[in-house]
């Protein structure tokens, strides 16, 4: 009895993770067709302010690290400050969706670098995965609405193949420029570029 008890139980958590994580994609999946449908109409609010590049960066870190941690994923920040011009909550989608596809797409026991490059105009910034990579003729397909092309993470993580269309809207809102390097098992290195002060 204790055996089925215990496969029962066992079984039951399963369903009920399998379930939170099917609601939680579709709820994701839904804020951010609303936003970007907003975006369309021009009713969602530009509101840039003067930030710190550093502290905003590690605070977005600091709200994704339980999410590596799980795969025992490190994140490593190599970040130059710097005073840049942002609509807060925009940057925080981009770059909250850039390290969020990172840990979906690398393996356990991999690492992720987060890194800023400071040139007079412009700041740049990467985030680079040792994950599974993406084919060079699909790196174009991510930008499109058209396209709508995902696949599964490393831990089968379900996705919608929306997030970065929605940070590639919102760094060019921003007068910046988004793109990807990357190989077929080799990693990616996500990067756009934001105006500085």
């Amino acid at each position: 009895l204790g055996n089925v008890e215990k496969f029962d139980q066992t079984k039951t958590l399963r369903y009920a993770e399998i379930i939170h994580n099917m609601s939680t994609g579709t709820y994701n999946l839904l804020e951010e067709l609303l936003i970007w449908a907003k975006l369309q109409l021009g009713k969602l609010p530009f509101e840039p302010h003067s930030v710190s590049l550093e502290e905003i960066c590690r605070e977005i870190v600091d709200t994704l690290k339980n999410n590596a941690e799980l795969k025992q994923i490190k994140i490593d920040c190599n970040i130059e400050d710097a005073g840049i011009l942002i609509d807060k909550n925009m940057f925080k989608t981009i770059l909250r969706n850039l390290i969020s596809n990172a840990i979906k797409f690398t393996y356990p026991e991999g690492k992720i670098v987060l890194a800023t490059k400071l040139s007079p105009e412009h700041v740049t910034i990467t985030v680079s995965d040792t994950g599974i990579g993406i084919a060079e003729p699909d790196h174009e397909k991510l930008w499109t609405i058209a396209e709508n092309f995902t696949t599964e993470g490393t831990a089968n993580e379900k996705g919608s193949g929306f997030g970065l269309i929605l940070c590639k809207e919102f760094v060019e809102k921003h007068g910046g420029k988004i793109w990807v390097e990357s190989e077929l098992g080799k990693g990616s290195h996500f990067k756009f570029t934001i105006p500085t002060l």
